[in-house]
């Protein structure tokens, strides 16, 4: 699994504590990563957690529970065509839009064939930028 945007990795804790995943890659800025990284060990003492390089194609073929807490410019570093489950959550909607659309690209670069992707962000038509202008901050439009 791919998440973009974890936040504290809540969503982790929940599914390694059902034994439903094994590799788990969380993309965030840094900050966001050492929150992940904190509440993991909290709720998930045991479990393999790795900082700072990208995973490479060796590690997803392993089968052992790893989570991999990957900074925002190593997404580029994913070996491509492995990830089964990519998900966004609510961070797609406070990025400008050619920052959300590279990790689109980066999502779909790294999905498997018959991956399923699921993006939960709320449309604003008028997503406002650094220099005052603003954009329609839907993919789809």
């Amino acid at each position: 699994m791919l998440e973009v945007g974890a936040g504290a990795g809540r969503l982790l804790v929940f599914l390694r504590a059902r034994k439903l995943i094994a590799t788990y890659v969380l993309v965030d800025l840094d900050e966001l990563l050492l929150r992940a990284a904190t509440h993991l060990r909290e709720y998930c003492p045991k479990l393999d957690i790795r900082y700072g390089d990208a995973p490479r194609r060796r590690d997803f073929e392993t089968g052992k529970p790893r989570v991999f807490l990957v900074r925002t410019e190593q997404v580029k570093a994913l070996p491509a065509g492995v990830m089964n489950v990519l998900l966004n959550f609510n961070s797609f909607m406070e990025m400008d839009g050619w920052v959300r659309d590279s990790y689109i690209e980066q999502m779909y670069r790294t999905a498997a064939e018959g991956a399923l992707f699921y993006n939960v962000n709320r449309r604003q038509a008028q997503l406002p930028r650094p220099d005052g202008s603003s954009f329609d901050n839907n993919p789809l439009h």
